[in-house]
């Protein structure tokens, strides 16, 4: 059931949004995923470039440096993880 994206069309070009932003940024999302957040002392590209895509939200320091940066994922991140998951699945490819 999908609860952002309109069809399962625009739910898999977020997955091919997210396919493009690299294998770092899978990463960072799939953990956003499973922890429902994580925290960084500092923001990498793929953690920009997902929040950029709307995939997640960075909740940042009041003042720099006293507190880490929380990335949350969305449920836009979710659907595309989720979406990208199944695409990659062979048995539903060899059908």
């Amino acid at each position: 059931m999908l609860l952002v994206h309109e069809s399962d069309d625009a739910a898999r070009e977020s997955a091919r949004a997210l396919r493009a932003l690299g294998a770092p940024a899978r990463r960072l999302l799939a953990q956003c995923v499973e922890y429902q957040q994580v925290s960084r002392a500092q923001l990498s590209r793929a953690a920009w470039a997902l929040e950029h895509a709307g995939f997640v939200r960075i909740e940042g320091p009041v003042y720099e440096g006293t507190e880490p940066y929380l990335l949350c994922p969305t449920l836009a991140g979710e659907e595309a993880l989720d979406m990208l998951e199944v695409d990659d699945e062979p048995s539903l490819q060899a059908s």
